[in-house]
């Protein structure tokens, strides 16, 4: 009976170790991957694609704020953004540095808002998950690393 319960518990821990280094091995691929949308020629567009343009250097935030959530583990993001670009603009991926109380940047906490926003339109958005955060965190800096446009059409 213990040596099953042993057994399970060690089970547990490497399907738990597997699916964290799992986890990170997808979100190191996503943000250094480069957006593809951004390099194609639009298509009988108003306003074309600039290659060297980032859609996302034009999309403000305005305010944001952060909780935890999970078992305090989880980082719940709730921000106000403006679109300034010319052209609406989706899938904004937001990254998070955290901070220690001693001002150690610790590891980075991702995610992707699927929403849309229109020209000069501003929007909240609430409860955004952007997954695991580190234990230690007790500050934070979040900005827009990439949005898409949304080709005319």
């Amino acid at each position: 009976m213990e040596q099953t319960q042993k057994r399970r518990g060690c089970l547990w821990i490497g399907g738990t170790l597997f699916g964290v280094s799992l986890l990170v091995g997808m979100i190191s691929q996503t943000v250094n991957r480069p957006a593809t949308d951004q390099t194609k020629p639009a298509a009988s567009s108003t306003a074309p694609v600039d290659r060297h343009h980032n859609p996302a250097d034009q999309i403000k935030i305005l305010s944001y704020s952060a909780s935890k959530g999970g078992f305090d583990n989880v980082m719940i993001l709730s921000m106000k953004l403006r679109n300034d670009n010319p052209f609406v603009v989706k899938d904004f991926q937001i990254v998070c540095a955290n901070y220690a109380p001693s001002g150690t940047e610790l590891p980075a906490s991702f995610g992707t808002l699927y929403e849309k926003l229109e020209p000069g339109e501003t929007r909240a958005f609430k409860k955004i998950n952007l997954g695991l955060m580190p234990p230690d965190s007790s500050s934070f800096k979040c900005a827009i690393a990439v949005a898409k446009q949304v080709e005319p059409g």
